[in-house]
Order: C-alpha cells, then sequence, then structure tokens
C-alpha cells in the first residue's frame, strides 16, 4: 500500500477520534472566587502556550453573572491571538459560540449577587505549535455590543496562572490591551496532541498490524465450518 495511502488513513482514524469529547489539554488556574474581570466593555485575554503541537477544539470557563446588570447576551465571541512582545498580537482566529451557563451554587467575591457559572464551548478547530505564545480573548455577545453588562471571565489564584496576568481592550476594541486586568483569568482549553509527522508512518504500521491479525482471526474459523457443513450433508 503506498506510504500516501496510509498516512490518510492514519490521519483519518484521528479524524474519527476527533469526534468524541476531547480531553483538557491545558488549565490555567484553579479558578478564584475572589476576582474577574469584566468582558462586555472589555474583550478580556489571556496568554497560553502548550509542550506539544496540539488541534485545540474546545474552551471551558467560568464566569460571575452579576444579578444586578444586563447579564449574559446568549453568546460568546472568542479570539486567539499572536504573541507580540508580550501582547495579544495579530488575529490568528476568531467566532461566536452559544454556550449554556451552569450554576455552581457558589457566588463570587463573597456577595450572593455574583452567582458562578461554568460555560464550555466548541471551537473552530485550530493548531497550537508546541512551545508557541498565543492569547485567548473572550468577549460576552457580539462586538458590537459595547456596554459594560456586569458579566466577569473569573479570574485565577494568585501565582496559578501563566505571566503576564490577563489584559484588557476596552471598547470600541482598537487593539490596544495596555490596560491590564487585576489578575489571570482561569480557563481550561480541550483538543487532541497532533502526533509528529515522522511518527505517523509507524502509527500507520502498527494500526495495519493490528487489522491483518485480526483478519487473520476471522479467516481462520471458516474453513472448520465449511467441513462442520458437509459432515452434515
Amino acid at each position: 500500500m503506498p506510504l500516501k495511502t496510509i498516512i490518510g488513513l492514519t490521519l483519518g482514524l484521528l479524524s474519527i477520534s476527533a469526534l468524541t469529547a476531547s480531553p483538557v489539554v491545558l488549565t490555567n488556574g484553579p479558578a478564584s472566587l475572589g476576582s474577574g474581570s469584566e468582558m462586555t466593555a472589555w474583550i478580556q485575554a489571556e496568554n497560553f502556550s502548550l509542550p506539544t503541537n496540539t488541534l485545540i477544539d474546545g474552551v471551558i470557563f467560568r464566569a460571575f453573572i452579576a444579578t444586578f446588570g444586563a447579564g449574559y447576551s446568549g453568546s460568546v465571541a472568542y479570539q486567539i491571538y499572536s504573541n507580540s512582545a508580550g501582547l495579544p498580537g495579530s488575529l490568528l482566529l476568531s467566532g461566536t459560540a452559544n454556550p449554556i451557563p451552569v450554576a455552581t451554587g457558589a457566588v463570587g467575591v463573597s456577595s450572593s449577587v455574583y452567582p458562578e457559572f461554568i460555560l464550555s464551548f466548541g471551537i473552530t478547530p485550530f493548531l497550537a505549535t508546541a512551545g508557541t505564545q498565543y492569547w485567548l480573548g473572550l468577549h460576552n455577545g457580539p462586538l458590537s455590543l459595547q456596554t459594560r453588562d456586569e458579566f466577569y471571565w473569573e479570574g485565577a489564584l494568585p501565582n496559578t496562572g501563566n505571566q503576564p496576568t490577563g489584559l484588557g481592550d476596552p471598547a470600541p476594541f482598537d487593539g490596544n490591551f495596555s490596560l491590564e486586568a487585576l489578575t489571570d483569568h482561569a480557563f481550561q482549553l480541550t483538543g487532541t496532541e497532533v502526533p509528529e509527522p515522522s511518527t505517523v508512518p509507524m502509527i500507520a504500521v502498527g494500526l495495519l498490524a493490528i487489522a491483518a491479525s485480526r483478519r487473520s482471526s476471522w479467516v481462520k474459523p471458516f474453513p472448520a465450518a465449511r467441513q462442520f457443513s458437509k459432515n452434515l450433508s
């Protein structure tokens, strides 16, 4: 079988596995109930990097949705930026998701008017290169929504997140991330590690060997079955 076909089959199997729920590949946190950053009048951003090439396909984060504001708009705009001298740089990916907030029963900043929620959503798959710094940006609703609606991206416990701490781009969202957030933001990324090109043929050979072994075990019983049928006649 040609090598290109083997590689194609292998990548196909990897794609099929990606259809199932992906594991968490990065945790920036754990979360703190003591702080958060408003993400309607700002795009809040947090940096991240991964030790291996990884296809990121989902985001999980915690938010305080204050009872006295407009709250959740029903959608989240997400962005992934390159890193430029410690700040979010060029926009590499953007999209919109509609996660359903799930109440945890906890409250933020020791006040019942800041109930805590978990939001998780899938994103357009993004291939993050090993060891490269990126920035994840989140905003409550479409970017045309720029009022302060008291929707807060929950912070991480001190000294548990990637440095520098989170940055905010205030409305009208001109890319000026000079306003530093009060804290790191807590979030998780889900995805799948991508094999190095040199390992793909080896994976393919292993898969073919398993397939051949199974095929052999399937074929062996048939001659005996035919003999059994002959004896009956």
